[in-house]
C-alpha cells in the first residue's frame, strides 16, 4: 500500500466516478453504444506488450519521481514492432466505496457560479514556441531580441500524483512543489473549515487516459465548485489568472492556446454532468 493511502483515510476518500461495462448494457439510452464497444472489442487481434527500461544516457534522462523510460515491444498477430515510450509514477487512492484506483495525476476544474472557469497561463517544454518581442508582441517565429517562451492555458489544479501527494501532506512541502496550488486548495480548505485531503476528496474524480499509443499516464478528472467569496480569494492568490466564461475557454482552445489536459477535463466535466443528469453516477 502506498504512502497516499495513510494520507487520505477512508472517511475522506477520492470519490471515483466511473461506469461499469454492466452498468453501460443495463441503461436503455447506453445500452446500444455498450453493445457495440464490446463488439468491437472482441475483433480486436491479441497485442502483447512488453515493457524494458531504457539505460540512462546522456540523451535519456529519466526522473524516476515523475516518470521513466521504457523500450516497448508489441506482438500481434500479423505483425510485431518496438517503439519508445513514457511511463508516469502512478499511486494508490482510496475511494468512497472501498474500492482503490491508480493515479498518475489530476486536474481539477474551478469553476464559480456563473459557469466561469479558472485558469492561468504558464509554460511546458513539449508546448509550440512562440516568440515575444520587447514590446509583448508574440511571434511564430524567432526575431532578433525576441524572448523564446512556451505558454499554455490550464487549470492551476493540474499536477502529478507525486506532487499531489506532497501538497496533501503539508502545506510547506506543498509549496515547495506547486505554491500557485496549494495556497488555492489551503485557501478553500481553511474557509471550509475542512483538511485539504477533504477539499480534494470532495471532487467527483474520473479517469481518463493521456495518451495510450506513447505514454501510460491516467489522470483523475474532476470539477471543484467554488462560491463567489471563494472566487475572489482564488483571484488574489493567484493574480495573473482569469475566470472565463464558456465561450471565451471555447476560443483559447480553438486558437490552440490550451493544453490537452484542460481540454480532456472539460469533455470529463460535460460528461459527468450528463451521466449525472441520467442518474447513472
Amino acid at each position: 500500500m502506498s504512502e497516499f493511502t495513510s494520507i487520505a483515510p477512508t472517511e475522506s476518500a477520492f470519490r471515483a466516478r466511473t461506469l461499469s461495462p454492466k452498468d453501460m448494457a443495463a441503461s436503455k439510452e447506453f445500452g446500444p453504444i455498450a453493445s457495440w464497444y464490446k463488439e468491437s472489442c472482441k475483433k480486436l487481434p491479441e497485442m502483447r506488450v512488453t515493457m524494458t527500461p531504457v539505460k540512462e544516457t546522456k540523451n535519456a534522462i529519466s526522473n524516476p519521481a515523475f516518470f521513466s523510460y521504457v523500450n516497448v515491444d508489441v506482438t500481434t498477430p500479423l505483425k510485431s514492432w518496438q517503439q519508445g515510450g513514457i511511463m508516469q509514477r502512478g499511486d494508490i487512492l482510496p475511494t468512497t466505496h472501498g474500492e482503490t484506483i491508480t493515479s498518475h495525476g489530476s486536474a481539477i476544474l474551478l469553476v464559480d457560479r456563473k459557469g466561469n472557469t479558472f485558469v492561468t497561463v504558464s509554460q511546458e517544454p513539449m508546448a509550440p514556441a512562440r516568440h515575444r518581442t520587447a514590446g509583448g508582441t508574440l511571434l511564430d517565429k524567432s526575431a532578433p531580441g525576441a524572448v523564446e517562451i512556451h505558454p499554455v492555458v490550464r487549470t492551476p489544479l493540474q499536477t502529478s500524483a507525486e506532487k499531489l501527494k506532497r501538497i496533501i501532506k503539508n502545506e510547506h512541502e506543498g509549496r515547495a512543489a506547486d505554491s500557485v496550488m496549494t495556497n488555492i486548495l489551503y485557501s478553500l480548505a481553511r474557509d471550509r473549515n475542512q483538511t485539504i485531503s477533504d477539499v480534494v476528496s470532495s471532487v467527483p474524480l474520473s479517469p481518463s487516459m493521456t495518451d495510450g499509443n506513447r505514454m501510460q499516464s491516467d489522470i483523475l478528472y474532476g470539477t471543484l465548485s467554488v462560491t463567489d467569496k471563494e472566487a475572489q480569494e482564488i483571484s488574489k492568490l493567484a493574480p495573473s489568472g482569469h475566470w472565463t466564461t464558456p465561450k471565451e475557454l471555447d476560443a483559447l482552445t480553438v486558437m490552440g492556446a490550451t493544453n490537452g489536459t484542460l481540454n480532456i477535463a472539460r469533455n470529463i466535466s460535460e460528461a459527468q454532468r450528463h451521466m449525472t443528469k441520467k442518474r447513472l453516477f
